[in-house]
């Protein structure tokens, strides 16, 4: 790409093609509309990884025709391994210490950009941002066990129980 390597080191280069640009755009969009009022930056991982997977559930709504990976800027071997990983990477965050977390760096361990998620057992292979992805998974379920509940009422929603009571890993 012709891009720097000491400002845009090569995962992300490799990250910056057309089939992300949608994504991206609306991914930034929904994250300055929805910031204020329904992100807390003193919150717990798994309050970050619900407002995450209600951003991305709202972006596949607004574009259906979007691949889930382009949403998350992975590829489609990344989202078929996170698919085939699910089950492991709830054991992994499901530990109450984990997911209930309000340390920083942990919750950064499962939701920045890097070559890997790099949080306990979860190996190298795994893509960055995994707790994205367990995120939109929670939302999915719910949404799917509660057809009447629109997009604002999910936003609106800040308990993360009834997500993780609707939530089948690998279904």
């Amino acid at each position: 790409l012709g891009l720097p390597s000491t400002v845009y080191p090569r995962y992300m280069q490799q990250r910056m093609v057309p089939e992300h640009l949608v994504g991206d755009a609306l991914r930034g969009w929904l994250l300055v509309h929805f910031q204020d009022g329904h992100y807390d930056p003193q919150g717990r991982l798994a309050e970050e990884l619900l407002y995450w997977g209600k951003v991305l559930y709202i972006a596949r709504c607004l574009a259906p025709e979007l691949e889930p990976h382009d949403l998350l800027d992975w590829t489609e071997a990344e989202w078929a391994w996170a698919e085939a990983n699910e089950r492991a990477i709830w054991s992994e965050l499901r530990n109450e210490e984990t997911l209930y977390t309000r340390k920083r760096m942990d919750i950064q361990r499962w939701t920045s950009d890097a070559p890997f998620t790099k949080a306990g057992a979860i190996p190298q292979e795994s893509p960055d941002r995994i707790g994205w992805y367990i995120g939109l998974r929670w939302v999915e379920d719910h949404m799917a066990r509660n057809a009447d509940l629109d997009l604002q009422r999910l936003m609106a929603q800040k308990d993360v129980l009834p997500f993780l009571q609707t939530y089948r890993p690998g279904s």
